[in-house]
């Protein structure tokens, strides 16, 4: 059994097919990586995800919960603390993910 994705032209289409009907495995995308390097990958995911469309409603709130306001302290101690919480974020999506 294999798998691919994406759009394929007719002759990689074909080819996949028969591979797949005569039993030759292709490599995936991540085999051969160790798992800090899957891990690291799905952690940058979960970064990119932070600039989705959906998340940039919450920039406001995410600025009150951070401290970036009048009483935030230093730019340091609100640099943490968005640090923090975006990748606590990203670890939340690559582990969903």
């Amino acid at each position: 059994m294999s798998s691919t994705g994406g759009y394929l032209g007719t002759g990689a289409f074909l080819t996949f097919i028969k591979n797949a009907e005569s039993g030759v495995v292709e490599k995936g995308l991540f085999e051969g990586q160790g798992p800090i390097a899957i891990l690291l990958i799905v952690f940058l995911g979960g970064l990119a995800l932070n600039l989705t469309p959906c998340v940039l409603p919450m920039i406001p709130i995410n600025l009150a919960i951070i401290g970036a306001g009048a009483q935030a302290g230093s730019r340091r101690r609100g640099f943490l603390l968005g640090l923090t919480y975006g990748g606590a974020m990203a670890f939340v999506y690559g582990v969903l993910g």
